[in-house]
């Protein structure tokens, strides 16, 4: 990366981060933490990702790198949860030779795509050239899309986007529409019963129903949901139920602790996720891609 720490540029950013990704792994998973505590800081952070439906993609990075379905779909995710740390996202059409990042309009970090060497010509020379990359960013910046387009991903074989059920207690509400958001932006379909709920609906039959129609059920756990009775109780054993009709390899149901507590006897068996924890939404994610996984190859 040209002998430029990345982790150290990001740390010491004053006024703005303009990334311009490849897949975006790299920032938005290793450096997720970093980027959050700049924009906390009143960093400006602005990402530019890869439109899926780019004709250049299909031509060639799809073929040169990971299945379409796949790349798209990690697009999706992390594209995602730069939104969900407030950062601005933008999609664009233009071939990537190189990704790279901006900070404060001062330093960059560059990286060329080694396999565009076989399907494009490499980029040439001033790789630590700030205006030029800045010049490239900003140009790109103003002829993109805030919208992600997701055609591929609407295919019976990609069965996109994952319905997920969200098992709560009332008084975990608040924490669960902040992991409903998040999912959201990162391109699934989160099921929640105030938002799906209509005026003069039988609630129980459409919590049944969306039970069963879900890919996934995550199943907030609190010291207050595991020692209440009442319909969350209820909607436990029908997830459960419904979890035994399921191949025994797959991903079903996703016990979700919002804070230290005991696991219900009935999941004792089923590894838990603790949200609270740094890396909890991030290991709650693979688990999602997981479970698209084993839907795409069924």
């Amino acid at each position: 990366m040209d002998d430029i720490d990345l982790t150290e540029m990001l740390m010491n950013a004053k006024e703005s981060i303009d990334a311009y990704v490849f897949v975006g792994g790299l920032l938005v998973g290793d450096n997720q933490k970093l980027l959050m505590e700049s924009i906390a800081k009143g960093v400006k952070v602005r990402f530019l990702f890869p439109s899926i439906n780019s004709p250049w993609l299909d031509k060639h990075l799809h073929a040169a790198t990971l299945p379409k379905d796949e790349y798209d779909f990690k697009i999706a995710i992390n594209s995602g949860i730069a939104r969900s740390i407030n950062a601005d996202v933008r999609f664009h059409t233009s071939p990537i030779l190189s990704w790279f990042v901006v900070v404060d309009k001062k330093v960059v970090a560059s990286k060329p795509i080694a396999f565009y060497e076989e399907v494009l010509p490499t980029i040439t020379n001033s790789s630590n050239d700030v205006v030029q990359f800045t010049e490239i960013f900003e140009r790109t910046w103003k002829n993109s899309s805030t919208f992600i387009e997701v055609r591929s991903l609407h295919t019976d074989k990609f069965r996109f986007p994952l319905r997920i059920f969200l098992c709560h207690s009332s008084n975990d509400k608040p924490m669960v529409r902040d992991i409903y958001q998040k999912l959201l932006n990162n391109g699934f379909r989160p099921w929640l019963d105030e938002k799906e709920l209509l005026p003069g609906q039988d609630w129980n039959s459409e919590i049944i129903n969306a039970l069963r129609d879900s890919n996934v059920v995550i199943l907030f756990l609190s010291k207050e949901s595991v020692s209440k009775t009442g319909y969350l109780q209820k909607e436990l054993r029908m997830a459960i139920d419904i979890a035994q009709e399921q191949p025994f390899e797959n991903i079903f149901l996703i016990p979700a602790k919002l804070e230290e507590c005991n696991i219900p006897l009935g999941l004792s068996g089923i590894q838990y996720v603790n949200l609270f924890e740094e890396d909890g939404y991030e290991r709650l994610l693979k688990s999602l891609m997981v479970r698209h996984n084993q839907l795409n190859s069924g």
